[in-house]
């Protein structure tokens, strides 16, 4: 899944097209599931750019979300993400008739659960507090539906700490308004925790109550651990068909050790 989050970043028709070709000649059950922010404007422009490319590599998925503030412009941002999503899917449907349609439900759960029962598309979740009630949610208006979700994974080497993963997760988790709000509730203070992360040499200083609390929140936000807790964690989300790693550690290892444990 390639999610380029600034509109200036998505992939171009002709760079698609190689990395299709190229995944293809790889592994024919390899599948590129590209991202568009439907507030982006021409959004729905580039989905029907799309269309000729899935005419010709069955490997092409889209997942469609309502986009991040901090990736949108002013004008942007203001957009009606209701409406948009609403003629996103409909073009999207039409055009993925045969595969997978992901839709993001952050800040959006209700109206993409509706389009989910109306149109079967795969309501796509991040790991997250309140991931329990989410699912619930989802399954109360579209009980049979498939579930997607997003989790950052770091499986731990015999190296590795907690404070690892969460140097790796921080700059993930402290742009969560929840994150940033829950650590000043508590007490500690904000900017001087991403300040020592950003430096990451100094994140070791961090006070003891600041790195418990901050521990709480980041296996919220993501799976870390050894094999063992890795595979603890996955058990629970047995309501969750499919699941969408993205490996804080960018190595091949990753990747293939959360394969087998899935």
């Amino acid at each position: 899944m390639i999610d380029s989050e600034w509109k200036r970043n998505y992939l171009s028709l002709e760079e698609l097209e190689y990395l299709l070709k190229y995944s293809e000649n790889l592994n024919l059950e390899l599948k590129t599931v590209i991202t568009v922010s439907v507030r982006h404007y021409n959004s729905l422009k580039y989905i029907k750019g799309l269309a000729k490319l899935r005419e010709r590599y069955s490997n092409l998925g889209l997942n469609l979300v309502a986009g991040n503030r901090l990736y949108l412009t002013e004008k942007e941002q203001k957009r009606p993400i209701a409406k948009l999503l609403k003629k996103a899917v409909k073009l999207a449907v039409k055009i993925f008739n045969d595969t997978e349609v992901f839709v993001g439900t952050e800040g959006v759960i209700n109206i993409v659960s509706k389009l989910a029962a109306e149109h079967e598309i795969i309501p796509f979740l991040l790991m997250d507090k309140n991931l329990e009630e989410q699912i619930t949610k989802i399954k109360t208006i579209n009980k049979n539906g498939i579930i997607a979700l997003y989790t950052p994974f770091l499986i731990f080497s015999k190296e590795d700490s907690d404070l690892n993963g969460m140097i790796q997760l921080a700059d993930y988790a402290l742009r969560r308004k929840w994150v940033r709000k829950y650590l000043t509730r508590k007490g500690h203070n904000f900017n001087q925790i991403q300040a020592l992360f950003k430096e990451k040499k100094k994140a070791p200083n961090m006070k003891h109550q600041s790195m418990e609390t901050l521990l709480h929140v980041f296996k919220e936000l993501s799976i870390f651990g050894d094999m063992q807790t890795i595979s603890r964690h996955l058990e629970r989300l047995r309501e969750v068909n499919i699941i969408i790693g993205f490996p804080l550690r960018e190595e091949e290892s990753q990747v293939r050790h959360f394969a087998e444990v899935l």
